[in-house]
Order: C-alpha cells, then sequence, then structure tokens
C-alpha cells in the first residue's frame, strides 16, 4: 500500500530515549476506559504500524538489512497485541485497542517492548526522500517540521482528513508533485496553498 521511492530511509540506527516526532500523523478511533495512560499505549501502536510499514517497503529493496531485521521484530510485537481480546490489527484502519483488566499486563508489556524497539530508530535521520504515497491513512494533520529537508519531488495525500498544511509549506521549493484531492481544505486554505507553491502542480 506504501509506495515509496527511498534513498536514505531510518539510515543510523543509534539509540535514542525517545522519538521525537512520528512518521505518521494518523487520526484513529480506540476503544479504551482508563484516560491518558491508555492513550499513550494506542500512539506507540500507531507510531508502530506507520514505522513498520516503512521498514517493509525499505526491506523490498534488498539493500538495508537491518531494515527487514527491525521490521521483523516490529511485525511480531504488533501480533502479539492483537491477542488477549484487545481487538487490535495491524492492517485495521481506524484503530482499534480494548483495554480490560485481564489483559491490561499483556498491553503494557507488548508496548513497552516496542517503545523501546522503536527508540532505537534515529527518526530524525531520515532524509532525502523523494516519493511519499500517503493517501487513504485518516490523517487529520502533518508535524509542523513535516519535508523540513525539502527533499520530497511527489507527495500524495489524496482522500484524507486534512484542513490545512504545515506553515512551513512555501519552503517546499523542490516539491513538483502535490495530489490533495479528497480533503477538506476550504477556499482560503487553497489559495494560501497555491500561493506558497508557485512551481507545483496541485490537484485538489
Amino acid at each position: 500500500m506504501y509506495l515509496f521511492e527511498l534513498k536514505k530511509l531510518l539510515a543510523n540506527y543509534t539509540m535514542r530515549k525517545s522519538i521525537a516526532t512520528p512518521l505518521l500523523m494518523i487520526l484513529f478511533f480506540a476503544t479504551i476506559s482508563k484516560g491518558a495512560e491508555d492513550y499513550s499505549y494506542v500512539k506507540i501502536a500507531v507510531d508502530g504500524m506507520a514505522v513498520n510499514n516503512a521498514l517493509f517497503a525499505l526491506s523490498n529493496t534488498g539493500k538495508q538489512e537491518k531494515a527487514g531485521i527491525y521490521h521483523a521484530k516490529i511485525d511480531q510485537l504488533l501480533d502479539d497485541l492483537g491477542t488477549h481480546n484487545t481487538g487490535f490489527r495491524k492492517d485495521l484502519f481506524p484503530v482499534e485497542l480494548v483495554l480490560k483488566s485481564e489483559n491490561e499486563a499483556h498491553v503494557k508489556m507488548i508496548c513497552a517492548k516496542l517503545a523501546k524497539l522503536l527508540a532505537q530508530l534515529n527518526l530524525d535521520r531520515i532524509s532525502n526522500l523523494k516519493s511519499l504515497e500517503l493517501s487513504e491513512n485518516a490523517i487529520s494533520s502533518l508535524p509542523a517540521n513535516f519535508n523540513a529537508s525539502n527533499s520530497l519531488l511527489y507527495l500524495s495525500l489524496r482522500r484524507n482528513n486534512l484542513r490545512e498544511l504545515p506553515k512551513n509549506l512555501s519552503n517546499w521549493t523542490n516539491l513538483k508533485y502535490l495530489h490533495l484531492g479528497s480533503n477538506q481544505f476550504d477556499g482560503t486554505e487553497r489559495l494560501r496553498i497555491q500561493k506558497a507553491l508557485p512551481t507545483t502542480k496541485i490537484i485538489f
């Protein structure tokens, strides 16, 4: 589902204490019962799904052996998270994670392992990404520093729930093609996007 043209993705696998920004911002709904702590479990699961998809794409190039190793580990943890009647599926959106007294210890253990594994990936070193396909992911917002490296040439965000793009939009000077069809941009935001990217072919 995710089509990437990658030269350097997750190029440095150094230890990190935390992930500064998620790879993808995904809109999700979760059946949970205990508040803020449970939200953190769902966020870890969503981050894991996003990173897992990117690693899968990278491992298929045959050029990054470590990507395949990390993909296998994260994939197994996501499968484990789907046991014990949690309702979680790694390939299903919107995301559901049902937390009950009888499965809370299991969810906590799996999410701790997943968070530790994700922390080993230096996600801030993602660079030289030329083409990114994020269509049909129920994305409602993008990180403020999205495409900060200005490496993207092609970006598809069609069929999401976006109402606006990041304020740094005018810095995306290398972007040649931007697909924004079937989102929720109003006329003012569409005009801002067009003015910020005068040389980019934009499809609303």
